[in-house]
C-alpha cells in the first residue's frame, strides 16, 4: 500500500456494472440510512472547489487489484452507485464539490478510500458528522479504538444481513477522507480493513495539510 501522486485526471474504470451492479454498492451497505432523519441544511458555497494543483492526492492505495480510479466533479458521482441517496444528499447539502476514489478487490473483500474536496465556504466537519449520522443512524457500530478525530463504524452482527461494512471519516484541510470495506459474512474485512485505516490516517492525517 503505498501513497498516491497526483496524476493528469484518471479516466481508469473497469466496467462498473460488473464490478458493482447498480444499486449494489450502496445496497449491501445493510443500507445504514435512516428514513426519519432531517434534511441538513444546505452549505453556502460556491459551486466547484478549486483543487490542489499538483499537489499529492492524499489517499493510501489498498490492497488488492485496482478496479476503480476516478477523479471527477460531485456532479457526475451518483452514476456509479458507490453512495445511497442519503449520502449523496448530505455531501451535496454539506457543499462537496470533487471526488477521488480508488476502489480495489482483495480476497473477495472490497476496499474503497475517498477524498472528498469541498467548495470553498463549505465546513467539513458539517460533512463528517452528515455522513457518520447516516450510519449511526442505521444502527452501525462505533469502531473502537480508532486514532483521535475519526469516526469509524461497522455493520451491525446480524445473521441476516448480507454483507460486513465497515466506514470511516476524518477531515484533512478542508476535505473528509473516507476509508471503507465491504466482504461477505465471515470473512475477515476487518482484519485487513482497519490497518489500511491506521496506514491512511498516519500517512495523511486529520488537521491541517503541511503541504
Amino acid at each position: 500500500m503505498v501513497a498516491r501522486g497526483r496524476a493528469p485526471v484518471r479516466t481508469v474504470l473497469i466496467v462498473v456494472a460488473l464490478l458493482v451492479p447498480p444499486s449494489v454498492a450502496w445496497a449491501a451497505w445493510g443500507s445504514g440510512a435512516n428514513p426519519n432523519r432531517p434534511d441538513i441544511p444546505t452549505a453556502e458555497a460556491e459551486p466547484s472547489a478549486r483543487r490542489p494543483g499538483s499537489l499529492p492526492t492524499p489517499l493510501v492505495q489498498p490492497p488488492g487489484d485496482i478496479q476503480i480510479e476516478r477523479d471527477l466533479p460531485f456532479s457526475r458521482l451518483a452514476p456509479l452507485k458507490l453512495f445511497a441517496p442519503t449520502e449523496l444528499n448530505a455531501m451535496r447539502n454539506t457543499g462537496v464539490a470533487h471526488v477521488d476514489i480508488i476502489m480495489t478487490m482483495h480476497e473477495d473483500i472490497r476496499f474503497y478510500v475517498y477524498w472528498l474536496l469541498l467548495a470553498d465556504g463549505a465546513e467539513p466537519a458539517a460533512t463528517l458528522h452528515a455522513l457518520d449520522d447516516i450510519y449511526a443512524g442505521g444502527g452501525h457500530e462505533p469502531v473502537e479504538p480508532t486514532p483521535p478525530g475519526v469516526l469509524a463504524r461497522r455493520s451491525p452482527e446480524q445473521a441476516d444481513l448480507p454483507h460486513t461494512t465497515y466506514h470511516a471519516h476524518y477531515v484533512r484541510g478542508r476535505s473528509v477522507l473516507r476509508v471503507d470495506a465491504i466482504g461477505d459474512p465471515g470473512t475477515a474485512v476487518g482484519d485487513t480493513y482497519l490497518p489500511l485505516l491506521r496506514e491512511q490516517v498516519a500517512t495523511f492525517p486529520p488537521g491541517e495539510p503541511s503541504w
